[in-house]
């Protein structure tokens, strides 16, 4: 019998504190394709990341989604692929039904397919760029909406019912999507007529700022508005609405996310790292991480540790 086929129970966890998906992390351990419909409402409400690829397709509702430095918009037929590791968080309107596909997709399978499937780099090029892009977001036509979520469906029931030769089919499945999409040759969602910014794209230009000064001492979170031409309050709102999150927490978790990087990747000091990841105190930063992960960034890096 498929040794895959024997799943033992993940632990729940505490979501607010683990803003790494364990959850998606769990599953891609097991196996390196999960795909699933879902039309009940999120479980993950907090920005998180994984160590696979996502492919996220919006079939019902709208809202946005955040992603690394940007804000896209969704709605029926807005596919957006997501780079492993880079900090994201889907936020549908409130107010109605939220139907979505989201695949997620190990990245020793993928290195494997650009590497021994003619075509397959060239197809995964073409989506994501090279080096891929921390994120990419498009809208798929009714057409080839109707296509690509007739293969997810495919590959949904491939790794739920695992019969025989499963792992041929769902290869197969993957190299028929990502020829799919590439041959369709989807260029950037329209980001809409031209004229006063929305909600939604004043948000995204002030999360721009906020990543890409991450580490900047001099920022002044409390001083951005004035480069908006808003009142403090107006934005703060704005934000607080679009993104679920005030903007020194959004600050908080994307210096948290680029701390644990910095743990995982390098070999750095601690007392480097806190610098590196925006806290320019270290037992500011000491406690910050442990209040958010359970854990000092000494315990987190052991943990990681083969």
């Amino acid at each position: 019998m498929d040794a895959h086929l024997h799943e033992e129970p993940i632990a729940p966890l505490n979501r607010e504190r683990h803003p790494t998906d364990e959850v998606t992390n769990a599953f891609l351990s097991r196996y390196p394709v999960h795909c699933r419909l879902r039309e009940q409402p999120l479980g993950q409400t907090h920005l998180h990341s994984h160590h696979g690829y996502e492919l996220y397709l919006c079939l019902k509702g709208s809202g946005v989604f955040l992603a690394g430095d940007g804000i896209y918009p969704m709605a029926p037929g807005s596919l957006t692929l997501v780079a492993p590791h880079v900090l994201h968080l889907p936020r549908p309107a409130p107010t109605e039904p939220f139907h979505r596909y989201v695949l997620s997709l190990g990245e020793p399978l993928i290195d494997r397919l650009q590497a021994h499937t003619a075509g397959f780099a060239e197809a995964a090029e073409a989506l994501w760029g090279t080096p891929p892009a921390p994120c990419t977001h498009r809208h798929l036509p009714p057409a080839l909406l109707l296509e690509v979520r007739a293969l997810l469906a495919s590959l949904e029931k491939e790794t739920e019912e695992r019969r025989p030769l499963f792992r041929l089919a769902v290869e197969h499945l993957i190299t028929g999507l990502f020829l799919t999409l590439a041959r369709a040759g989807l260029q950037p969602a329209s980001e809409g007529p031209s004229g006063a910014l929305s909600d939604e794209e004043l948000a995204g230009q002030v999360l721009q700022v906020l990543a890409r000064r991450y580490n900047d001492d001099t920022l002044e979170v409390g001083e951005l508005h004035r480069s908006f031409h808003l009142s403090r309050s107006r934005l703060f709102e704005l934000f607080r609405r679009t993104t679920g999150y005030t903007m020194n927490g959004f600050l908080t978790a994307y210096r948290l996310h680029k701390a644990k990087e910095l743990l995982r990747r390098t070999a750095l000091p601690v007392t480097d790292i806190a610098g590196e990841a925006g806290f320019g105190d270290v037992s500011h930063f000491y406690h910050t991480f442990k209040k958010h992960t359970g854990l000092t960034p000494k315990a987190y890096r052991s943990l990681l540790q083969p």
